[in-house]
């Protein structure tokens, strides 16, 4: 509930107040699957724990208040997050990124699109991963929700990711830790 949300910030401002990190209870909605609920849940919290001053965020992924994790929900959650850093991050007001003399030159009416500064700088700003497309290839992919597509992008990542190996004498390190153990 909304109390959840008062925590979060609390937390976070009580942390910096006596100078100390702080590690948020972030996200776990309580919805039972990825959808409105999740999303929204999940928005307000990422939201409150960022604007509280939390150092990190964690429960990304967690569904049923922390029971089930998912990693669509995982993926959706990363999108959220994304989103709200170049939020919280504001943006630059210079000459380049005014851009007047482009107004100007189109003036009223007209579209910058064909300009080479609008070409240069489209890209610049954030890119959805899972959230946006064009009307057409949303139409002819068969209308997929957010939902669909960061389970297609999960399958996707599963398939094809490989990790990077582990650097030499890792491995052994690790194993040593576990023969000392197991030793004790």
């Amino acid at each position: 509930g909304p109390e959840d949300l008062f925590f979060q910030g609390a937390s976070a401002q009580l942390a910096r107040n006596y100078g100390l990190p702080s590690s948020i209870g972030t996200f776990a909605t309580g919805a039972k699957s990825t959808g409105w609920q999740a999303g929204v849940e999940n928005g307000l919290s990422v939201t409150a724990s960022w604007l509280g001053g939390a150092d990190m965020l964690c429960g990304a992924g967690l569904l049923y208040g922390a029971r089930v994790y998912s990693i669509v929900q995982l993926l959706l959650d990363a999108e959220l997050f994304d989103y709200l850093r170049v939020v919280a991050s504001g943006f630059a007001v210079t000459e380049e990124d005014l851009a007047l003399e482009v107004i100007e030159a189109v003036g009223r009416g007209g579209h910058s699109l064909a300009r080479a500064h609008s070409r240069a700088n489209m890209r610049r700003g954030w890119q959805s991963q899972l959230f946006g497309e064009t009307w057409e290839n949303w139409e002819t992919g068969g209308r997929p929700d957010s939902r669909a597509r960061a389970k297609e992008h999960a399958r996707q990542i599963l398939e094809e990711h490989e990790p990077m190996p582990l650097a030499a004498g890792v491995l052994d390190d690790i194993e040593g830790v576990i023969a000392e153990h197991e030793h004790r």
